[in-house]
């Protein structure tokens, strides 16, 4: 299949004010090389469509924005000069055209020929797996279908740069966890510079090869999924990347002392052990058996209340006393 080579994309000092003075986004740099896939995670309001719809050149940033794709300051290019593909939330499917006329309609504006556009089209219909259903209407294609088709239709025109505005949010639970793998696949098969908008930990983590949580028009921090879940650096972020607890306390060594100081950890870094092995006393308020964990509610000796999580066959049961251990590799 044809392609541009990825391009990598700089963000400096970009930043957008609403005509009625409200901030959008606060200034920020940011770096993505070329091929990589990044997520944008954060909650609703936080600034991360904006920025997507910045780099698609579907709004204009303030001035002193730098918008740079490879060593191409992009800013003043309109959206259909900068040569990149962007899938909608809600997908912007013709529901006039069937899915090969859909998928061939940037190819059809661009004046490209019409042998060129069946063989662009027949390539795209394999790679997404629609071969026998060309000739569907939209109307007659599931969720995740229409998801591949809107993928399909903004590969055509081959984009140096792709862009996802919550490509899955539309689509039920149990066809978002499928499509989240199927997804990760065909873009890291892809090769394309892409930025994945998502509201969802989840999506984020297995999508992004590296992921920026933003807040309130600003990004918190980038990395990893594994580094931000091991080592956030705010509450904020720790926090939107999964449930974490809080014990005010001192690490001592390799031992939890009482203490005024808070400690943040994940509920699966506790252990419960026996009364005079732990490093604080709880009583087990509430055990909650879920399947392939166990929820535990504690009560710490000066009120604090907590939850942790524990393997399914943990024999601690509710209405007795244990010893809480925090692995101290695990508290920030």
């Amino acid at each position: 299949m044809t392609t541009h080579p990825p391009t990598s994309i700089t963000l400096q000092h970009c930043a957008k004010t609403w005509a009625s003075g409200r901030p959008a986004l606060q200034p920020l740099d940011l770096h993505i090389p070329a091929g990589e896939i990044l997520a944008l995670l954060g909650p609703s309001g936080c600034g991360k469509t904006t920025l997507l719809r910045l780099i698609a050149g579907l709004e204009r940033a303030d001035a002193g924005s730098r918008i740079l794709f490879g060593d191409r300051d992009v800013g003043d290019l309109p959206a259909e000069r900068r040569n990149v593909g962007v899938v909608f939330q809600n997908y912007a499917l013709f529901p006039n055209l069937n899915v090969a006329e859909n998928i061939a309609y940037g190819l059809r504006i661009r004046g490209v020929a019409q042998a060129q556009q069946r063989q662009r089209v027949e390539e795209l219909l394999a790679l997404i797996r629609l071969e026998d259903m060309a000739r569907r209407r939209i109307q007659q294609l599931s969720g995740g279908q229409r998801q591949r088709v809107a993928l399909a239709r903004a590969l055509a025109v081959t984009p140096s740069v792709l862009l996802l505005d919550e490509p899955l949010t539309a689509l039920d639970a149990k066809l978002r966890d499928h499509l989240q793998t199927e997804l990760a696949d065909m873009l890291r098969t892809l090769g394309i510079t892409t930025i994945i908008v998502t509201h969802d930990q989840q999506e984020a983590m297995i999508l992004g090869q590296r992921i920026a949580v933003m807040s309130a028009g600003r990004i918190e921090q980038t990395g990893s999924a594994q580094d931000l879940y091991t080592r956030p650096e705010s509450a904020f972020v720790g926090d939107f990347l999964g449930q974490t607890c809080q014990v005010r306390g001192i690490l001592h060594g390799a031992r939890l002392q009482a203490g005024h100081l808070p400690l943040r950890f994940r509920p699966h870094a506790a252990r419960l052990e026996p009364l005079q092995h732990g490093d604080l006393a709880a009583t087990i308020t509430a055990r909650y058996f879920l399947g392939d964990q166990i929820r535990y509610t504690l009560r710490l000796g000066d009120g604090q209340s907590l939850q942790i999580t524990a393997p399914p066959d943990c024999a601690f049961q509710a209405g007795e006393q244990a010893g809480l251990r925090i692995l101290q590799s695990a508290a920030h």
